[in-house]
């Protein structure tokens, strides 16, 4: 999705230029439309080669998607998972997010990352954009309704790669442990209002204190 996204920034950024130009012949501004047909130009180049960069991510956004939605529904008609209002959206979404790097549904061992949630994590650290643990941890229903989205996911898979494929051992018993306490707690019935709060609870009982 992050690569789509830029793939579409680039191309409008291009015909916003084009727009400006066609502006600026009509108003007889030749040096300004000069400089824009350069800069459409070295734009329509950076396009090609990012292109190039991210086909492969390109190429996989369907499949991607595809399995995504398939090990949610894996999720639940395995048991792993209630239908509860308790589970927490980082771990819903965490846990598909795991099996978007074809390497791993294609069957093959690899210590490659998943790279279009990577390709996210990096443009936000470059923008200095982040969302608080807390907030991903005691989200309800979908990560949609934040500011960020598309930095909500990738910090997401960030924390449940970690737990699961990460080199923090000392976590996965842990977060093993995690898992069988949302389920059993997502066979109770539980007011939407305490939901986050028991979300929060339940993260630091396991993992330790969200603020340290």
């Amino acid at each position: 999705k992050e690569a789509q996204r830029k793939q579409q920034e680039y191309k409008r950024n291009i015909e916003d230029a084009r727009a400006k130009r066609k502006l600026a012949e009509r108003r007889k501004e030749h040096q300004y439309a000069r400089e824009l047909s350069t800069w459409i130009l070295k734009s329509k180049r950076a396009l090609r080669a990012w292109e190039r960069a991210n086909a492969r991510w390109l190429e996989l956004a369907g499949d991607t998607t595809a399995i995504h939605e398939a090990v949610h529904q894996l999720c639940y008609n395995s048991g792993l998972l209630e239908f509860s209002l308790l589970n927490p959206v980082w771990l819903v979404e965490g846990l598909a997010m795991l099996f978007e790097d074809p390497n791993v549904w294609k069957g093959r061992y690899s210590k490659e990352r998943n790279a279009g949630r990577i390709l996210s994590l990096s443009y936000a650290l470059e923008e200095k954009r982040s969302i608080p643990l807390r907030t991903i941890v005691s989200q309800t229903g979908t990560f949609f309704t934040l500011p960020d989205p598309e930095l909500a996911y990738a910090t997401a898979w960030a924390l449940t790669h970690m737990f699961v494929r990460g080199k923090f051992r000392k976590y996965k018993d842990r977060f093993f442990a995690y898992l069988k306490l949302v389920r059993a707690q997502g066979k109770s019935k539980t007011a939407a209002a305490d939901a986050a709060k028991i979300r929060l609870a339940t993260f630091r009982s396991s993992f330790g204190d969200l603020d340290r």
